[in-house]
């Protein structure tokens, strides 16, 4: 059981690192011009969204 949480912990912690990464780039390209704004804001909600329809196809293929 330890193991098994620990594991989930873990993966936890990479996928909010991850989401905060994304984040911090939308940022910085909405604040540099490179990309509009509402985009910017979106970008890391967009980006895991399509992560996760992608994890759900392949897992009921």
């Amino acid at each position: 059981q330890r193991g098994s949480s620990s594991i989930g912990f873990g993966i936890s912690v990479v996928v909010i690192f991850i989401y905060y990464s994304i984040m911090t780039l939308g940022n910085a390209l909405g604040n540099g011009g490179k990309i509009p704004p509402y985009i910017a804001a979106f970008l890391p909600d967009i980006v895991c969204g399509i992560a996760g329809v992608i994890l759900v196809y392949k897992k009921s293929k």
